[in-house]
């Protein structure tokens, strides 16, 4: 009998947590609906995603002289690393904060453009490493041009050397 009620509370707690789970899923936002909910003007985009990527190089640019004090192999090998443990991680962080502005709705499309920009330069900057540290790829470029053209001049700012 014990048996039953114990298999019975264990049952009760596990469907409890999953609706709670499903709850907390459901609720909180998030997601292309909750950013397109979210308008700001184009005025201000710019100027919050330029303060964004102005903050996020100077964070490269301190992580850059931190790694670069680090004994490597090889000035490739230098590069690479520093393409995985701070330029990905930089874009990353410049994509999620300049997303959580949410979309200007009179240059929605450019927003989106960089965005997408940015994501192909983090998956460039992911899959071939060694093409970016050997200057044979820039993710720069890709993020750039879309970031022109909205009117963001600061971003990215990515900087290229270790010194």
């Amino acid at each position: 009998m014990r048996k039953l009620t114990l298999r019975k509370l264990i049952v009760i707690s596990a469907a409890g947590a999953i609706a709670t789970a499903l709850l907390i899923a459901g609720c909180g936002g998030g997601g292309e609906d909750g950013a397109d909910a979210q308008q700001i003007d184009k005025a201000a985009f710019v100027k919050q995603a330029d303060a964004i990527c102005e903050r996020s190089s100077g964070k490269m640019a301190a992580e850059l002289r931190s790694v670069g004090q680090e004994s490597a192999k090889s000035f490739v090998g230098t590069q690479i690393l520093f393409v995985r443990r701070i330029f990905v991680p930089g874009f990353e962080e410049e994509q999620r904060e300049i997303r959580a502005l949410g979309m200007p709705g009179e240059a929605k499309k450019e927003a989106q453009a960089l965005l997408d920009a940015y994501q192909k330069a983090i998956d460039q900057m992911q899959a071939k490493p060694k093409a970016v540290a050997e200057s044979k790829t820039d993710p720069q470029e890709t993020v750039a041009l879309p970031a022109r053209r909205i009117g963001i001049v600061r971003c990215p700012v990515a900087p290229v050397t270790g010194s």
